[in-house]
């Protein structure tokens, strides 16, 4: 990387583990992050704050300039108001602050949320995507306006479309957060409706290795906008999944039913990663269980610094 690395939306699990991973990929890496607060050094990399909001032009102006690729983390599992959120906006401003600053290569980081209700077999990139929830409906329109991005020539685009991400220092709020969190107190771990939903859980450090390497991926030879499913290949029901989570807790509280929200009356979800490892090489390689132990372990450590200070 001769040119900066422009990255917006680092604040949190995942970019930490990003950099984390652009520092092993890319030694000596020009790395400009935009977020509110500063992020925490990283071994290995030439970090520069640029502190802003994600719409605030000016803050854009400076996180593009002379960058040779743009990476956007985008929106994570949580909620969005479909009539106050302005991650929109944000967005928008993102791609046009880009294309203002000629920078050549953009990647959006969406989701597997956007495909919706799964069809009877693996999902590939190629399967329609549904603003079925408003999570859905804002990354659909971030991969819209990344889409528009390369229609100008010398132009590349990759999104990146993760399925379950989790790791330690998860909000508690995503689902493996709430029942880990749930788990680790003795309460009861509560799933969707009867459990039976079909998901793909991926660890974040190996999202992190599938995004720094399309990162590094110059693909405008070939295929200026590609589109690419990074999961594990392991296939769990949520109530296989809050079964491990006690085990790795040690959690007595048991399973229990909880009313469906909007976002978990999607049935079945099973990717395709088949294009991710031909043209990337990826392959998630942590087992659900390996990952819920680390998160399991982060957790535990967080909570005897936290009495140690008290």
């Amino acid at each position: 990387m001769h040119r900066p690395i422009a990255l917006a939306g680092a604040g949190g699990y995942l970019g930490e583990a990003v950099l984390g991973q652009i520092a092993v990929r890319c030694p000596g890496a020009a790395v400009r992050v935009l977020d509110v607060r500063p992020p925490a050094p990283v071994a290995g990399l030439d970090l520069e704050h640029v502190q802003g909001s994600p719409a605030a032009p000016q803050a854009l102006g400076l996180l593009m300039r002379g960058a040779g690729v743009a990476l956007h983390l985008g929106l994570r599992a949580r909620r969005v108001h479909p009539r106050r959120s302005t991650d929109g906006e944000a967005m928008t401003a993102f791609v046009a602050a880009a294309a203002a600053q000629a920078v050549p290569h953009l990647l959006y980081c969406s989701s597997g949320e956007v495909y919706g209700e799964g069809a009877r077999r693996a999902l590939t990139e190629d399967d329609p995507v549904v603003a079925h929830s408003p999570l859905a409906r804002l990354q659909i329109r971030g991969e819209s306006l990344v889409r528009e991005f390369v229609e100008t020539d010398g132009r590349s685009a990759t999104v990146l479309r993760p399925f379950g991400t989790y790791g330690p220092g998860q909000p508690i709020g995503s689902m493996i957060g709430r029942l880990l969190h749930d788990a680790r107190l003795g309460l009861p771990v509560a799933v969707p409706g009867d459990g039976t939903q079909l998901r793909a859980f991926t660890y974040v450090d190996d999202v992190a290795r599938g995004i720094v390497t399309a990162l590094c991926r110059d693909n405008r030879g070939r295929e200026p906008y590609a589109v690419y499913n990074l999961a594990s290949p392991e296939i769990f029901s949520l109530r296989d999944l809050a079964r491990q989570v006690l085990s790795v807790t040690g959690g007595r509280g048991g399973v229990v039913p909880r009313p469906r929200h909007l976002h978990s009356q999607v049935a079945t979800q099973v990717p395709c990663v088949e294009k991710a490892a031909e043209e990337l090489g990826f392959h998630a390689t942590t087992l659900l269980t390996q990952g819920l132990s680390l998160c399991a372990l982060h957790a535990d450590l967080a909570a005897e610094r936290q009495s140690a200070v008290a």
